[in-house]
């Protein structure tokens, strides 16, 4: 399983140090507390949220990160192993601002293209990159029919093409999918929009029925709904399993695999900082809760995250749960028994606040990494290895 990771910190903001939790060494120019390394570089600043993907752009082998900032533009920092980025890039784009991003294959070249969007006017526009780390628009901007404002965006796969689609959805509880149809263009599903509630929602995509197509699942804050939706060729959602009511406000949902067996499966990080895990059959029908929301010791919940192991993909995931204690931001990750089932979270690491989080192996050396945005810094921490007497999960 994957090796625990999260502890103390210090954080660096512009190359100075801002907050110091402890004392350790693991580098130069870096002070890392227990088993976590931290440091924080400066973004462009804006009032509107940002976004970060993880992705090797340019084929070396290593992780590079794209970012949005709220600004008619999108930024590339090329990995150069560690934890160490080349200066950004900026890419501009036609649209009045960027804060929602994916990454994908979006003409079928095997090249990562990228999908950048306007939340407050639904606007989107797709940049085909050169595979080496190049961005070039493919078409225009244009608004997706029949949504407000955006509140996510994922990658998805309905018509068995070898490019990348995509699934938006907005305030107003829309769920629209979107084809690529070459050359970065983008055609909307003739089903339309799939509706679950008005509200505040969130939404997670993967393959949950094993047909090749994308489901979701949506929870809605208010009403503590947890609906799963398969989909067809056509885009079309079709309400599958559910709304269940959850004990606690829903505050953010993702799929992946956590038990091992066939199917990906869901978990939910709540208001009151618990999370519940639910596991999928197999065939995009009932999920069954596989233990009580346990606690992440967290008072308030923002973001989850799946932490995979670096050393073997297919493994379950452990989680990671991004929220408040002690009236800091703070992250802490809970361990997975391999089979749905969790044990106690492990050591709270503060950090600065989020916007958005991606966990993957940025140097190489088989320990997760994450790399954190927000109008505060970009932030890369480094996973160390405990010793063996370290009573993680204890």
């Amino acid at each position: 399983m994957l090796t625990r990771w999260l502890a103390g910190l210090l954080v660096f903001l512009c190359g100075m140090p801002l907050l110091v939790l402890g004392t350790g060494g693991c580098g130069s120019g870096v002070v890392c507390v227990n088993y976590w390394c931290y440091s924080w570089g400066p973004t462009p600043q804006s009032t509107r949220r940002h976004a970060i993907e993880a992705v090797d752009v340019n084929a070396d082998g290593r992780p590079d990160l794209v970012t949005a900032a709220g600004l008619p533009e999108f930024r590339v920092h090329l990995g150069q192993g560690g934890s160490s980025f080349a200066p950004p890039v900026a890419i501009p784009s036609a649209l009045a601002a960027v804060d929602l991003l994916i990454l994908g294959d979006f003409d079928g070249n095997g090249s990562a293209d990228v999908l950048v969007a306007d939340s407050a006017v639904a606007r989107i526009q797709v940049f085909l990159g050169d595979g080496a780390g190049g961005f070039a628009a493919g078409i225009m901007p244009f608004t997706l029919p029949g949504m407000s404002t955006l509140t996510a965006v994922e990658p998805a796969s309905f018509n068995g093409d070898a490019s990348t689609d995509a699934v938006f959805m907005d305030v107003d509880g829309g769920v629209l999918a979107l084809f690529a149809m070459g050359a970065g263009a983008m055609g909307a599903s003739p089903a339309g929009r799939a509706e679950l509630a008005s509200g505040s929602l969130q939404l997670a995509a993967s393959r949950l029925n094993g047909d090749g197509t994308t489901d979701i699942v949506l929870t809605e804050t208010n009403s503590r709904a947890f609906a799963v939706f398969t989909s067809d060729a056509t885009g079309a959602f079709t309400l599958s399993f559910g709304p269940e009511v959850l004990p606690s406000a829903p505050r953010s949902v993702i799929l992946g695999e956590f038990n091992g067996m066939p199917g990906d499966d869901g978990a939910v990080l709540m208001a009151d900082g618990t999370v519940r895990v639910y596991v999928g059959d197999g065939a995009g029908g009932a999920m069954v809760s596989s233990q009580p929301a346990f606690p992440t010791g967290l008072e308030a919940a923002l973001r989850l995250v799946g932490l995979p192991d670096p050393t073997d993909p297919s493994a379950p995931l452990d989680l990671a749960a991004v929220g408040i204690q002690g009236g800091l931001p703070t992250i802490v990750d809970v361990h997975n028994n391999g089979d749905g089932t969790f044990g106690a979270p492990g050591f709270p690491t503060r950090i600065l606040s989020v916007d958005d989080i991606e966990a993957v192996d940025l140097n190489g050396d088989e320990h997760i990494d994450v790399a954190q945005v927000s109008n505060e810094g970009l932030g890369i921490g480094i996973g160390q290895q405990p010793p063996p007497e370290t009573p993680w999960g204890s």
